[in-house]
């Protein structure tokens, strides 16, 4: 299997790639490399996992008001509780992506976070994209839990998602294919920008463009040449936010 190819299985699925993880281990050089990081990776997210809950979480979580869902008495319900727990398993996925060696700035503003951003994973992502598209059923899922849809023309264009950190909590990092090349999103459910948008130039002669959307902001990653604003308002048509949840 080739290097970008068991990268984006690693990335997307590693239960998957199980057999062709142990042929690269054996393998060695930089596949073995790979396997390693994933494998340190998964153990964290073990250990994350046995913490133990702090006494009368569900007591506080029951006195909670759950925004999510639609149910209004009687406590949040089982779609409630479901959402609930989403929510607290995406935080801790979160909290292990910032505590990793290459932490984002935590107050350099939007600029220096998109910047880092670009730098610590942008390229790879981008090249373990070009493996095929993630099935739509995981971009759906990824996105559920920031209460925002695609509509099916943009979600076919998805390659590869994932979550990602923002300069204020949890997002989504997608890379779309456009008929002028591959794209970079990420989707800010936190985060807005002021007027009509902002650039920012970013390393290897990409730059980034910043709009807000219904709930938090967007911002694409290409090169610099491509008219990023008229694709930012094409993107945003086609996004969907059916209720009215906040991360």
């Amino acid at each position: 299997m080739k290097l970008d190819e068991l990268q984006h299985r690693l990335m997307t699925d590693p239960a998957s790639a199980r057999e062709a993880a142990e042929a690269a281990r054996a393998e060695g050089g930089e596949a073995a490399r790979m396997v390693e990081e994933s494998d340190a990776l998964e153990r964290l997210l073990d250990e994350a996992m046995k913490v133990r809950p702090p006494e009368g979480l569900q007591q506080q979580l029951r006195q909670t008001p759950f925004r999510a869902g639609r149910r209004k008495r009687g406590g949040p319900g089982a779609a409630g509780w479901l959402a609930m727990a989403a929510s607290l398993t995406l935080a801790v996925a979160v909290t292990l992506f910032l505590v990793r060696d290459n932490a984002p700035p935590s107050d350099g503003g939007l600029a220096e976070h998109l910047a880092w951003h670009w730098e610590h994973d942008g390229p790879s992502v981008l090249a373990a994209a070009r493996i095929g598209p993630t099935p739509s059923r995981r971009v759906e899922e990824l996105l559920a839990d920031f209460g925002v849809e695609l509509a099916p023309e943009l979600l076919d264009d998805v390659r590869l998602s994932k979550i990602c950190p923002t300069p204020d909590g949890a997002g989504a990092h997608l890379v779309l294919a456009t008929q002028d090349g591959p794209v970079t999103l990420y989707y800010m459910p936190r985060t807005s920008v002021p007027g009509s948008g902002e650039a920012h130039s970013l390393a290897d002669g990409m730059r980034a463009w910043v709009f807000n959307v219904e709930r938090g902001s967007v911002a694409l990653v290409a090169e610099r040449d491509r008219d990023l604003p008229a694709l930012g308002r094409e993107i945003a048509s086609r996004l969907t936010f059916p209720d009215d949840r906040t991360l």
